[in-house]
């Protein structure tokens, strides 16, 4: 639902949230990649003509080069012990909080071309390490001067063409364990369908500026949690 009202935030909620309930990270993530899939393209379905599929495919080319990196990086953080391992994610996420929420670029109608690769290279490198692509690419958009409507659907459409390349790429590098997270991820998908609905209705309608601080709130305790948990 929260990706649906203001674009992202699916892996910055549900992957802190999975990880208190005890799934490991690289689990965490391979749940959420099928339902991430689903839900960006039930709202790209939606909204296909607000597509900007220029800057799509431009920025998707980008991410999916540096995806790997971040895959690897994923393998030597799930040797972590769990704590250290939500450490790792509640730090992360906080920075991406207080980056989103801090850095208020003066939108324009087109950046320079070194800012997309700078912004999807970040974001691939993001999404194989923790799952949390979305934030570089989120500043990137926001940066431009497009009707919101055109923000949101770019950042699905960007979303959605990633995550077969690492649902792939994590077969790959952790094996048949991804299969049985894969098929519990099926079993989410009526109600990611629902709230991705009255998620995209809600944006369509509502102050999406108060809506995505008190996400961002939210976010934030969640990343203080994570951080501190360990020491006590």
């Amino acid at each position: 639902m929260l990706q649906g009202v203001v674009g992202f935030g699916f892996g910055l909620l549900s992957i802190p949230l999975l990880m208190w309930l005890g799934v490991s990270l690289p689990h965490a993530i391979a749940i959420i990649i099928p339902l991430v899939f689903i839900q960006t393209g039930f709202n790209c379905w939606r909204r296909r003509e607000d597509i900007p599929w220029r800057s799509t495919l431009e920025m998707s080319a980008v991410r999916a080069v540096s995806l790997p990196l971040g895959v690897w990086l994923l393998s030597m953080i799930a040797d972590f012990d769990v704590a250290r391992a939500k450490q790792v994610v509640g730090i992360f996420l906080m920075l991406t909080v207080l980056s989103i929420w801090l850095f208020r670029p003066e939108p324009r109608d087109r950046l320079a071309s070194y800012w997309t690769f700078i912004a999807g290279g970040l974001s691939g490198i993001f999404a194989g390490m923790v799952g949390m692509g979305g934030p570089p690419i989120t500043v990137w958009v926001l940066s431009h001067s497009w009707p919101a409507v055109r923000q949101r659907a770019f950042l699905w459409s960007t979303i959605m063409l990633l995550a077969p390349v690492q649902l792939v790429l994590m077969w790959i590098k952790f094996g048949e364990s991804i299969r049985a997270t894969v098929m519990l991820a099926i079993l989410m998908i009526p109600p990611v369908v629902i709230s991705a609905w009255l998620g995209g209705k809600a944006g369509d309608r509502l102050d999406r500026t108060r809506l995505r601080n008190v996400a961002m709130v939210a976010l934030l305790l969640i990343a203080v949690r994570n951080i501190v948990a360990p020491w006590f």
